[in-house]
């Protein structure tokens, strides 16, 4: 052999390139290969990617950006070079001399490997029988260079590792003549049947990394079980024998599963086995097709020789290889070990159980769903996972089952799945001793699953972290561990990422981030993820406020069983927003979310019976399901009950457990809980009467905006009861009631500013909010505005306009308006004068009491 067979010169550069060029392509080669040299299926590629352009025919004509190796050859090469970058786009030849310098460099720099040189060799090989004579020359040159290159990397591996062995290859290999396959010995196997036992093995007991003298010392086990490492067999019938026969192709591949592959063309052996496996099952069709149209023209169908031809004609258009070619078996060995390494690492091979998770994380239908019961049912530790996954998220298949879901939690542990524990965990109260137990037991085995790429126990980690469960409270660690499972799309960890964002934990708060994840998750069917996206729309939180997007999410994780979804739900058609408006369906939806235990469900189904809005009215209904909200400690439940037993609606009048009730709503911060309590303090009703203590509670309830705790509040400085007296606080408190609508401190604003107290007298600002009171219908407002017209203050004076507002007080049954608009009739003020009318409304005012209609009776 001469030093020229340690060269690649099938293109002269010089006959495409200038010197400056050649200079120029040099960097930039080295620049990829710089940045590739790390990463082996990178490197894998690009061999392939040069070789193929080798191969190519001659054709400076035709445009080579549309050809996949081209294009990420050309992009990566020459970067932003534009010159260089056409020339080698437009000119094959130009092209093959960048691949050509490509893989020397690769050689000099030792970065292919002997696995890989065999593998490409095969398909050069294979190749080679497929073209033409005037580039056989071309193809023989380069298959040289890559054997010579094995040979040096055989020669360099063993001068630097003479002294190091591997043991557990070397036991095993001493073992050989006494293994068997299904009770037959290894050396009585057929020659497909040994090779796929020799690289099961081999791949088992490396891992999957192996080195160059490792590979070696399988020739010495081919030939312990009667084989020549040079003894030629048909490439693809070897295959063919392999694919046809389960046992064996379980043996090759560690009894996993090949998934459909894009572009075989560098992955030749393990693409003949995934297209042989796809005409048996997913492609079955083609083949049914092809049978058909033969025996329609009279021709037996050979099934056999149908997905035959199929198969070669697949691999020729997809990787331009002619399978039936001859190989050397110990060639064949290597192939099949670089197709499985590479296969595993680009996650195209996977184990049943990995390939269920990727239906998982992936596959959202009830097919997919199915796969994994049929797994579960079978005891499978993980896919019994998973089916607690699917009835707690729901993911768009099934309706949420909280029992279902501990029942698989537990089933899954019990079959030997550590991460499993969590979710019984999860169940458990807060406070319960065994959690830390039970927790302690399984938290290293985890760690090391999280470790190991496990994309549950990467969330649970996440989640051990976050809430201090069975290891210290850090958001930063759970922040990372959401990240690794949130990547491979696991959509619990999405969730639990955008809630960190929501809440600004282990990162800077972003709403715009918690939408990001919040979304991704929830288009993959994740039940609470559909929940908060609906609620960050409602409520315009890093999105563009829309009731229509909340009710959209909203329907759809009530539709699979949320019941805070369902209650959000209700409501939204309870207000018609971004949605037609019927209390029937809102309380369609009130009464699953209630039936579910929801409080808040239970709360607002106790107020539609409590309004008969789209239900017949119920005091009754709406006390019972007020109480199951109040007694799971829903403060608007608490309050609704209280306010019906002060009222006696639906249930006995009792001021002490309307105080009771009140107080727990008042001390979750109700607002109306607060006031209404505040007012029990005031009068004494169902607890010892106390101003002070009215007045903390009023306070407490105004300061948070509430406008009746506001009125109230200015109430008792006016009056100085529980506080020192105050017009100018009275008067604070009532303009922030007023000024909510409060009609009630509206009016007495207006008196303050009538009577000019804490506040500069003034009767137009007074009418001005009489007239506010007065408008919403509140009765003393509306005397208040008429005795303005009356007397001229503050407004012309209008006898007419003041009966017009004392009418409106009047027929409200106050009776000092009454009693009024008695007077202008009898003195004929804005009326026809009137005794009978005018006895009219003297009397209904004397009715109530009122001690001067009684004696303007008397009088007429």
């Amino acid at each position: 052999m001469t030093d020229m067979e340690n060269q690649l010169t099938v293109i002269d550069g010089n006959d495409v390139f200038t010197i400056e060029e050649q200079d120029t392509l040099n960097q930039e080669i080295d620049r990829i290969i710089s940045a590739h040299k790390n990463n082996r299926q990178e490197i894998n590629r690009l061999v392939f990617e040069c070789t193929a352009a080798l191969t190519e025919a001659d054709d400076v004509s035709r445009k080579l950006e549309n050809k996949g190796f081209f294009r990420r050859l050309i992009g990566g090469i020459t970067g932003s070079n534009k010159r260089l970058q056409d020339k080698i786009n437009s000119n094959m030849r130009a092209a093959q001399y960048a691949s050509q310098v490509t893989l020397q460099k690769l050689a000099e720099q030792n970065l292919m490997t002997f696995d890989l040189l065999t593998a490409v060799n095969n398909k050069l090989n294979a190749s080679l029988e497929a073209t033409n004579e005037m580039f056989k020359t071309q193809f023989m040159m380069m298959g040289k260079f890559f054997l010579k290159n094995r040979r040096d990397i055989a020669s360099l591996d063993l001068r630097l590792h003479a002294v190091e062995k591997n043991v557990k290859l070397l036991n095993w290999q001493n073992s050989i003549e006494y293994l068997d396959f299904q009770g037959v010995e290894y050396g009585e196997l057929d020659d497909a049947a040994k090779i796929a036992c020799l690289v099961g093995d081999f791949y088992e007991l490396t891992g999957g990394t192996w080195s160059t003298s490792d590979l070696l010392l399988l020739k010495a086990a081919l030939g312990q079980v009667g084989i020549s490492p040079h003894h030629k067999v048909n490439y693809f019938q070897m295959i063919k024998t392999i694919a046809n026969t389960p046992a064996l192709q379980q043996k090759l591949l560690g009894n996993q599963i090949i998934k459909p592959i894009a572009n075989p063309s560098y992955l030749i052996s393990l693409g003949t086995l995934e297209k042989w496996d796809a005409l048996d099952a997913r492609e079955r069709y083609l083949v049914y097709g092809v049978e058909n149209i033969l025996q329609e023209q009279g021709i037996d169908a050979d099934t056999d020789k149908v997905k035959s031809s199929l198969v070669k004609k697949y691999m020729k258009q997809c990787a331009d290889v002619n399978l039936d070619t001859d190989v050397e078996m110990y060639d064949l060995l290597l192939d099949l070990l670089y197709n499985i390494e590479t296969g595993k690492e680009e996650k195209l091979i996977l184990s049943a159980d990995q390939e269920r998770i990727q239906l998982f994380l992936t596959d959202h239908t009830k097919n997919a769903f199915e796969t994994i019961r049929s797994a579960a049912a079978g005891g499978e530790s993980k896919a019994l996972y998973m089916l607690a996954e699917y009835y707690r998220r729901g993911y768009g298949v099934v309706t949420i089952d909280e029992k279902l879901t501990s029942d698989y939690y537990k089933k899954s542990y019990e079959a030997g799945y550590p991460v499993a524990v969590y979710g019984i965990v999860s169940t458990l109260p807060e406070n319960a001793d065994e959690r830390a137990g039970i927790l302690d037991k399984v938290r290293d085995e985890i760690i090391s699953r999280a470790n190991s790429g496990d994309v549950f126990a990467q969330n649970t980690i996440g989640s051990m972290y976050y809430h201090g469960r069975g290891i210290g409270q850090a958001y930063e660690k759970a922040l990372e561990w959401y990240q690794k499972a949130a990547g491979k799309g696991y959509a619990q960890a999405q969730f639990n990422l955008g809630y960190m964002y929501y809440h600004g934990q282990g990162v800077k708060q972003s709403y715009e981030k918690a939408v990001e994840w919040y979304q991704k998750a929830a288009e993959q069917g994740d039940v609470t993820s559909q929940f908060h996206l609906g609620n960050m729309y409602e409520n315009g939180r890093g999105v563009k406020r829309s009731y229509e997007r909340a009710a959209k999410w909203y329907q759809k994780a009530a539709e699979q069983g949320d019941a805070q979804a369902q209650s959000y739900l209700g409501n939204m058609y309870e207000k018609g927003q971004g949605i037609e408006q019927s209390y029937e369906k809102a309380v369609e939806w009130y009464q699953k979310s209630a039936k579910q235990g929801n409080a808040d469900g239970q709360y607002h189904l106790g107020y539609m019976y409590n309004h008969g809005q789209g239900i017949e009215l119920s005091y009754e209904k709406a006390v019972e399901w007020y109480q199951k909200s109040a007694e799971q400690g829903n403060a608007d439940g608490q309050y609704h009950l209280g306010y019906m037993y002060v009222n006696g609606c639906g249930i006995k009048q009792s001021f002490e457990r309307a105080v009771k009730w009140y107080r727990k709503a008042a001390e979750q911060g109700d607002a109306c809980g607060q006031n209404d309590l505040g007012t029990m303090y005031e009068c004494g009703y169902g607890v010892e009467q106390s101003y002070e203590k009215a007045v903390s509670w009023y306070r407490k309830s105004a300061e948070q905006g509430n406008a009746d705790g506001q009125f109230y509040l200015g109430y008792m400085y006016k009056n100085g009861r529980g506080v020192e007296q105050s017009y100018e606080k009275a008067v604070k408190w009532y303009r922030k009631a007023a000024e909510q609508g409060n009609a009630l401190a509206q009016n007495n604003l207006g008196n303050m500013h009538e009577t000019g107290r804490g506040v500069e007298q003034s009767y137009e600002k007074a009418v001005a909010w009489y007239r506010k009171a007065a408008e919403q219908g509140n009765a003393v407002g509306q005397y208040n505005l008429g005795d303005m017209y009356e007397y001229g203050k503050g407004v012309e004076q209008s006898y007419e306009k003041a009966v017009e507002w004392y009418r409106k007080a009047a027929e409200q049954g106050d009776a000092l308006t009454q009693y009024t608009l008695g007077s202008m009739y009898e003195n004929g003020r804005g009326v026809l004068q009137s005794n009978e009318k005018a006895r009219y409304w003297y009397t209904k005012a004397a009715d109530q009491g009122y001690m001067d209609a009684i004696r303007a009776l008397w009088r007429l």
